[in-house]
């Protein structure tokens, strides 16, 4: 199944590219700068993907609760089928062995004549 990609999603991979450009500019010695800004590109890309992680794990718990609540929606509604059904099959064999019962006497009267 396909997924959607939403705007964390482009903000995570956005960070970690950030992060992964700083990485191999900093290891080639093209990136020198003082120390409060040489840590806090890579530092703010890292925090953005974090919060961007955060944001969509939030997002899937909300789903999840929306889908569990409708799950019990149906199961209760399945509940009271259920019950309705078993009313009915109650219902069903009572009669039957009413039935029963009558042709039980009826045979007993055949068997006399």
């Amino acid at each position: 199944m396909k997924r959607k990609l939403n705007i964390y999603d482009y903000l995570f991979y956005l960070s970690l590219l950030v992060i992964f450009i700083w990485l191999i500019l900093k290891s080639t010695g093209i990136i020198q700068t003082p120390f409060w800004l040489e840590y806090g590109v890579p530092i703010g890309s890292f925090g953005i993907a974090v919060l961007t992680l955060y944001q969509n794990l939030l997002d899937k718990i909300g789903k999840l609760g929306i889908n569990l609540s409708v799950l019990n929606t149906n199961f209760n509604h399945l509940d009271k089928e259920f019950k309705d059904f078993r009313i009915e099959v109650r219902d069903d064999i009572s009669e039957l062995k009413d039935n029963v019962g009558i042709l039980k006497t009826d045979i007993e009267i055949l068997k006399k004549k």
